[in-house]
């Protein structure tokens, strides 16, 4: 078993399988970290994105298995359906609800690998036509990880990558070709430095919301389904919180109210599907 010593999140888009191909191809077969890849796509297609990975470079692709141990030089890819996320040393597929529309989405992968990688996790957002993937980025570089998007010129969608870049403190910004060099310059860096992983705290797959009851007469699995989404829309709710006071304290008001809002929406929907699961535990059989 390989040792990681630092973990690559990549998010892509609309436009992005050709980034994703051209920055794969560029990272070297003893890369010391492991690469989490998310790509939007819809819930029922069966993504052919593991292969054409393996073929564009020297690391193996593959949709993980959930549970799977992290390994050094290889590419773990977000299946249909299901976030990919990072816990500790294994990943993880969560079918907490979407975000920005989408499941898997961007920005789950992105805050759990800075809840428990820190410094030692490189972010990348590449082409897209949305904002997945810029809240995710700031909590990689909030954590003291470092922040890279493709150059919003040459991706076929920019929207993703620019709003990354304009968003994002400190984020570099780079041609998707000089991308892969300086991932691997950066893992190879983190991996023979002293570098301490943090106390993953909150932990990511989010945790059952506590204080709710059980509804026995719902189809199995959707009461911890339901309890699940509250927990990770609580959490997304104080991360924003945090990350909205982190912008105010560097002068950046627009970014604050933004994280501001989007805190203040995930609490309210938090809110929401909590009073529903005490309705009906309420409402009994």
């Amino acid at each position: 078993m390989s040792t990681v010593g630092a973990v690559v999140v990549v998010g892509a888009s609309a436009g992005g399988v050709e980034a994703l191909r051209t920055l794969i191809a560029g990272l070297p077969a003893d890369l010391p970290a492991a690469v989490c890849v998310t790509l939007h796509i819809p819930p029922t297609v069966v993504s052919a994105l593991p292969r054409i990975l393996s073929r564009a470079g020297t690391l193996p692709a593959s949709h993980p298995p959930d549970g799977a141990p992290l390994l050094a030089g290889h590419v773990y890819v977000a299946p249909a359906d299901r976030h990919l996320l990072l816990d500790g040393d294994r990943v993880r597929l969560s079918p907490g609800p979407p975000e920005h529309g989408h499941r898997p989405a961007i920005d789950p992968l992105f805050r759990s690998a800075a809840q428990h990688w820190g410094a030692l996790v490189a972010g990348v957002v590449l082409s897209g036509s949305g904002g997945d993937g810029t809240g995710g980025l700031a909590a990689v570089a909030a954590r003291g990880g470092a922040a890279f998007a493709q150059a919003p010129q040459e991706a076929l969608f920019p929207r993703m990558p620019r709003s990354a870049a304009e968003r994002v403190s400190g984020c570099h910004v780079l041609p998707v070709a000089r991308l892969a060099p300086a991932l691997a310059a950066f893992a190879a860096e983190v991996s023979g430095a002293a570098v301490q992983r943090p106390d993953p705290s909150p932990t990511e797959p989010p945790r059952p919301a506590p204080g709710l009851p059980d509804l026995p007469d719902l189809p199995a699995g959707v009461t911890d389904a339901l309890r699940v989404a509250v927990r990770s829309l609580e959490e997304k709710a104080e991360l924003s919180e945090r990350l909205s006071a982190t912008a105010l304290a560097r002068g950046s008001t627009t970014t604050a109210e933004r994280y501001r809002r989007a805190g203040a929406e995930a609490s309210h929907a938090g809110a929401a599907i909590r009073e529903l699961i005490l309705r009906i535990g309420a409402a009994g059989p």
